[in-house]
């Protein structure tokens, strides 16, 4: 082969390595703006947390197994430390949740049933809110309350989250229901456009994506709510720890 031949040759595999390279630098710069978005949030800062905060909760049940209980515990003080900190960031959420709550009890959805379960959802919230900031202030000695006070407290909060998640599973349902509706009309429907029907096909198909998320999410806090609502049970950390986990996934997943 000559050495102009081999010149030649080559340059496809120089230009392959450059347009790969070109395709590296693209995807690192779309993570880079997608991590700087996440992160720049307060919901996502929550949530990277939240991961933090319950998969250390698995990490100490590893440890024990092991006998490192010096690990542990400061896992323990960790993920105890960070659950403090959400709770208290989450005041600032209080007036746009109230806000937002009126809203939907001012305008609410056409259809009766959304209507009844936004409704229930809006007040279920605005009584949680309160009650958890109570439960805090009083946990850390600002509001001046008994302690068997603040567990009852503590209780009527997580309850009224619990009655959220069971409504959630009925918002949910109606909003597949809509979803595939949709579907069900772009596809019957006579398009001379195949482009806007695949475009809008797809668009569906994000948005059940986005749902199925939304039901694991729904589906993983469920167990914790029932099992903060409820004193006294055996519902061991760990198990905490994985629904947590699972929630703080889906929610991350949504959220990128």
């Amino acid at each position: 082969m000559t050495e102009k031949e081999a010149g030649k040759s080559s340059h496809p595999k120089a230009k392959e390595v450059e347009l790969a390279k070109q395709g590296v630098q693209r995807s690192a710069g779309m993570i880079l703006t997608k991590l700087v978005k996440f992160f720049s949030s307060r919901g996502g800062c929550d949530n990277a947390l939240m991961l933090i905060q319950y998969s250390a909760k698995i990490a100490v049940w590893l440890f024990l197994r092991t006998k490192r209980d010096s690990v542990a515990n400061r896992l323990i003080a960790l993920s105890a430390l960070i659950s403090d900190y959400r709770i208290m960031a989450r005041v600032t959420d209080f007036f746009p949740l109230y806000i937002s709550s009126i809203h939907t009890l001012t305008n609410p959805p056409k259809s009766n049933f959304s209507r009844l379960v936004n409704s229930l959802q809006s007040i279920s919230m605005m009584l949680f809110y309160p009650f958890e900031r109570l439960y805090w202030l009083g946990g850390h000695g600002i509001i001046p309350m008994e302690k068997e006070t603040i567990g009852k407290v503590a209780l009527l909060s997580v309850r009224f989250w619990a009655f959220w998640v069971v409504l959630n599973f009925l918002r949910l349902g109606q909003s597949y229901h809509e979803l595939m509706g949709r579907k069900q009309h772009c596809l019957t429907q006579s398009k001379s456009d195949a482009g806007a029907m695949q475009k809008e096909l797809e668009e569906i198909d994000g948005q059940v994506t986005v749902w199925k998320r939304s039901l694991v999410n729904n589906l993983a806090y469920l167990p914790l709510t029932l099992h903060w609502s409820i004193p006294n049970n055996v519902f061991p950390d760990v198990a905490v720890g994985i629904f947590g986990t699972i929630a703080g996934i889906s929610s991350a997943m949504n959220r990128w």
